[in-house]
């Protein structure tokens, strides 16, 4: 409300500005006619400014609101202004165009009653339809005789342009005022110094025909209102615009990313199950056909223990994700049992007493994708895991006798899609173990190629706990 009077202040002074410039006797100042013509001038390009804005805002707003005010002003700049541009000397002389001249205002006052809240079904082009349709009207007066030239020229019809004029900036005021809406407001303010414009003339008596500045003025004033607040409106619902359109360039952009993540994951479990199911692969055929030096019993154990972490894998049971104490020999011990029971020539060593803090899946999952990738790219050489306590770790190597990498490559094959060598691959398989054991306050190390020893060889620590698990302490 505080803008509001604001802007009603600024419109007032300016028109007082107005009335000491150009009315009586100080209009002597001024060349009336070269004036007049100026102020017209100014108002018609004015005029077509709110057309211009009014074809931008229903394109912004997808709203056919702006399209009326501006077919409006079309209409008023075209058939109502710019024909006054001839003068009073030409006017006095042409009674059919002075009637064109008041038809058209009329016209134009029923197109900005209509404008609040214009008709859904012809749109954008019914505004236009509209003003075309009064122009239309408006120009073919003179050719209606002269009856209808002289009741169109009347004092009565000005009383009614006037009265609309007043009733189109009071439901502007109201309509900004509901709305909260401080633009349309200031396009009302435009509408008020138009109407105040039409009161003057009618009160002094002044017609069409002879040259008023004071009219003129407050025409344009008024006009310059109106276009700075369709300016407004459109600039604050541009940026309205822009602002959801930057929030859902970052809703498209967030929900790719989780695409791509829900990808990436889908891939890494994909990967998983091939590394398990391909340790499980000979299980089956053990335990229905025990042989000598094979104890069942365990093997049985393992098997289930890996097949629940597969299950869990694929959203079918409960995923152990709370970290606690574990015992590291345990777990290499186990899927050392399972891999040779495959078929693997697999040497394992460990050292007693190896309490990890984590999650024991996590180093079950890390050892059956390194043990994976040696079947992959070392198939058939002997493959060495090793697990041994170094001061605060728990280091658990493995280390096959196949090809290995390229010398400088021990980084690079940690990333996520990155395989050396020709034995092909996705390129999954260290980007997930490292993934995992970070996630388990680890790291994991590529080892460089010693010169005598081939191979591929991969270091991964763990945080030693400071407690001892039960299974350690032989509590049950």
């Amino acid at each position: 409300m505080l803008r509001l009077a604001a802007d009603l202040a600024l419109a007032a002074a300016a028109a007082s500005v107005a009335w000491l410039l150009l009315a009586p006797p100080r209009s002597a100042f001024f060349d009336p006619r070269t004036t007049h013509l100026a102020l017209d001038v100014a108002t018609v390009v004015t005029a077509g400014a709110i057309v211009v804005l009014g074809v931008l805002g229903c394109r912004a707003l997808r709203h056919p609101r702006p399209a009326w005010v501006g077919a409006a002003f079309g209409l008023y700049g075209a058939v109502a202004v710019f024909p006054t541009a001839l003068g009073p000397r030409a006017l006095h002389d042409t009674p059919g165009l002075l009637a064109s001249i008041a038809a058209a205002d009329l016209a134009v006052v029923l197109v900005l009653l209509v404008a609040p809240r214009p008709p859904s079904r012809p749109g954008v082009w019914g505004a236009w339809a509209a003003a075309a349709f009064g122009g239309v009207l408006a120009v073919m007066v003179p050719a209606a005789g002269p009856a209808a030239v002289h009741v169109l020229a009347s004092r009565p019809l000005q009383a009614v342009t006037t009265l609309g004029w007043a009733l189109v900036t009071l439901i502007g005021l109201v309509t900004g005022y509901r709305r909260r809406r401080l633009v349309t407001s200031r396009v009302a303010v435009g509408f008020a110094l138009l109407a105040a414009a039409h009161v003057h003339r009618f009160v002094v008596g002044s017609g069409l025909a002879e040259p008023d500045l004071l009219f003129n003025g407050l025409e344009l004033l008024g006009v310059i209102v109106v276009l700075a607040g369709c300016a407004g409106r459109l600039r604050g619902e541009v940026s309205v615009l822009m602002s959801e359109r930057e929030e859902q360039r970052l809703e498209l952009r967030e929900a790719a990313r989780h695409a791509q993540r829900a990808a990436e994951l889908a891939h890494d479990r994909d990967h998983e199950l091939a590394n398990g199911l391909a340790g499980l692969s000979g299980i089956a055929f053990l335990l229905d056909q025990p042989t000598a030096g094979v104890d069942a019993r365990a093997l049985r154990s393992v098997a289930l223990a890996e097949l629940s972490r597969l299950h869990g894998l694929l959203g079918g049971g409960p995923r152990d994700t709370s970290s606690g104490v574990y015992d590291a020999a345990d777990v290499v011990s186990e899927l050392g049992v399972m891999r040779r029971a495959a078929g693997m020539d697999l040497d394992v060593t460990t050292d007693r007493d190896l309490p990890v803090k984590g999650r024991r899946d996590a180093l079950a999952q890390v050892l059956v994708n390194l043990l994976g990738n040696c079947e992959r790219h070392a198939p058939g050489s002997p493959v060495r895991i090793s697990a041994r306590r170094c001061e605060t770790s728990v280091v658990v190597e493995v280390r096959d006798e196949g090809p290995g990498i390229p010398g400088g490559a021990e980084r690079t094959v940690l990333q996520r899609g990155v395989s050396v060598g020709d034995t092909g691959g996705s390129g999954l398989g260290l980007a997930v173990i490292a993934r995992v054991v970070d996630e388990q306050g680890g790291g994991l190390r590529v080892l460089a190629r010693e010169p005598d020893r081939p191979g591929f060889a991969v270091r991964v620590e763990l945080p030693v706990a400071d407690e001892t698990p039960r299974s350690l302490r032989g509590e049950h």
